[in-house]
This record gives structure tokens, C-alpha cells and sequence, in this order.
């Protein structure tokens, strides 16, 4: 299966289509569910906390290899805004502050990186 690289606007309405893209992309697989759950918490963060969730753009990446059954999600935004490192916190009352500790729950390795205007999330999901 080709990897999709989908292009969507940073904006909370549009989460559940980046839900939608992943449930149709990864369909049929093991690992649908967990992929559309990591693709949600990871497109909900760049809304979030990212610079592109002011009116930006958000690339999702999907890909899968069959052969060594995984699949590898990826999003893409531009770059965080400035915050206060005490509101990444979350007390056990918050609504938020979870999203990276259920994608660590979910995926067999995860991590970020980062340059000039922009910030990747992916995570690597896989099915024995």
C-alpha cells in the first residue's frame, strides 16, 4: 500500500476528518483503531499547541509495511507556539495534557523532531 500524505487545515473542526483519512487508510488492519486514536491525539496537539493551529496547515503521513507489520503515522505542523512548562502538567481534574501518554500506551515507539518553521509527531503501531 502507497503512503498517503494528506494536507488539512489546523483547525479543531477538522480533527474528525483527520479520523476519518486514518480509519480509511488503515482500514482492515490490526491496528485501525489504534491509528485512528494516535492520528486524533496527534492532530489534536498541533490544534492545540502548535503556531500552524492559528490558521495553518497540519500534513498527516500514513504508511504501512506489511512485511514487518507496522505502520508508521506521522503529523506535521509549524512548530509550537510559546507556552508556560507548568501548563503541561495535567492534574488529574484536566481535560487535557494526555494525548502523548496514550500515543506512548498505544505505539511500539514514538518521538518528535523538529526544525526551522516546523514540528513532526510520529508513531509506529504494530500487530503481531
Amino acid at each position: 500500500m502507497p503512503p498517503e500524505r494528506i494536507k488539512l487545515p489546523c483547525r479543531k473542526d477538522f480533527i474528525p476528518v483527520a479520523r476519518h483519512a486514518a480509519r480509511n487508510y488503515f482500514a482492515g488492519l490490526p491496528i485501525e483503531y489504534d491509528a485512528e486514536l494516535t492520528v486524533s491525539e496527534l492532530a489534536t496537539n498541533s490544534v492545540l499547541w502548535s503556531a500552524s493551529g492559528n490558521g495553518g496547515e497540519v500534513t498527516l503521513l500514513f504508511e504501512v509495511d506489511t512485511e514487518g507489520r507496522s505502520a508508521r503515522i506521522e503529523v506535521t505542523d509549524a512548530g509550537p507556539l510559546p507556552r508556560d512548562p507548568d501548563a503541561e502538567v495535567p492534574d488529574e481534574q484536566s481535560m487535557h495534557g494526555r494525548g502523548l501518554q496514550i500515543v506512548d500506551r498505544i505505539a511500539k515507539e514514538w518521538g518528535h523532531k523538529a526544525g526551522r518553521g516546523f514540528e513532526s509527531y510520529w508513531a509506529v503501531l504494530t500487530w503481531s
